[in-house]
This record gives C-alpha cells, structure tokens and sequence, in this order.
C-alpha cells in the first residue's frame, strides 16, 4: 500500500495483535489520546497511560467491549465512552461478528460479520466527541474500527480537524474493495500532510504524522 516515507523515531507499544508505532518525542502528560475501537485489548492505551500519565479517551459502543471495561478496567486516566464514532451522529446498525467468540462488530456488511444479526448501537462525530470534552485538537488518533477508518479519515479532512497522529489499522482484508479504498485513504493522509513512519510486521497497522 505504501512505504514508510519519513524517518523518525518510534516506539511500539501494545501487543502483537493490539499495538501501533508511535512517535513519543511530544507525548506527555497533557496529550490528548483518543482511542477508537478497542474491543477487549487496551494494552496500547494501557501503555500509553503508563508511559505518560495522560488521559486516554476511549469509544466502543460494543456491548462486549462495554461490559469488558466495567470489569476489567479501573486505570482514572482511562475515560471510556460507549458510543462509536462516525461521520453522521444517531442509532446505527451494527453488524455482529459471525463468530460468536469474537467482539468486534462493524457498521459494514463484511465475509467477517453476520448481515442478519445486528444490534442498534450509538455513534457520535468525532466533532461531537470533541466539543463534548472541550478538546481543539487531538495529539493521538489510534483507530481499529473494523472498516469505518476510510469514512473517518474522510470526515477528517473534510471538517480540517487538527491531528498530530493518526494510528490506523486498515481492514483491507475484510472490507469489498478493501485494497482500492485503502490506497485512496493514504493519498488523502498524505494530501493532508501526513506520512508514514511505522508500518507493523502484518502490514495492517500504519503510522502517520503530520510535522
């Protein structure tokens, strides 16, 4: 899809299956991490939390990942929201996975979810979600959001919303026409003025950053 086009430092933090690269130069303890997507792995945003002592900003509005958080989580630095986020804020539907051992659903009827079993679930603009905790720009934007990326990376560029990074996972694999869509979303990163400085072993996870 790409190539990694700048040469900065990087650090990966998380697991295998739920990490980025991340450039930590500028992160501190007032950083702004929004975190979109994290189904029942937070060891990226648990990485970055302990690292920092920032405030992670976490959406999910999938039942399982909800009640995952009501048990499992209890860091203060971890604001979790139950709402998902979109282009368009109301009540969505979202697919469920077609295996029932898995979490993540996904607003798009993918090989991966099941088209006749889903749920109405809420979804919030990532404006929306801003404006609700008085934030002008996000510093970190770590998105695994099984196909809604290439609609949020649109919305981005169309509203001019001020990013420092963007982590995304690219769902390629699952999403018709996954390839084309992906290239059209890393044209439009790269129009904004973002490039690639981390690229993860399965080639699904990327890092841009806009200097």
């Amino acid at each position: 899809m790409t190539n990694v086009n700048i040469d900065i430092s990087k650090k990966w933090l998380g697991s295998l299956y739920g990490g980025f690269y991340l450039h930590t130069n500028k992160i501190n303890s007032n950083s702004i991490i929004y975190s979109l997507g994290i189904g029942q792995d937070i060891t990226f945003d648990s990485r970055v939390m302990d690292l920092f002592n920032c405030q992670v900003y976490a959406f999910d509005p999938t039942p399982k990942s909800v009640n995952w958080v009501k048990k499992n989580v209890f860091n203060k630095n971890f604001k979790f929201i139950p709402n998902g986020i979109s282009k368009s804020s109301g009540v969505k539907k979202f697919y469920k996975p077609k295996n029932q051992l898995h979490v993540s659903g996904s607003l798009y009827d993918s090989h991966a979810v099941n088209k006749y079993d889903y749920e109405n679930l809420n979804f919030i603009t990532l404006i929306d979600a801003m404006k609700e905790h008085d934030h002008q720009n996000i510093n970190v934007l770590k998105m695994d959001v099984e196909g809604a990326e290439y609609e949020i990376i649109e919305y981005i560029k169309e509203n001019n919303i001020q990013i420092d990074q963007i982590l995304v996972e690219f769902h390629s694999l699952i999403i018709e026409n996954g390839d084309s869509k992906t290239k059209k979303a890393i044209q439009t990163l790269n129009e904004m003025g973002y490039k690639c400085f981390g690229i993860s072993e399965s080639f699904q996870e990327y890092s841009f950053i806009k200097l």
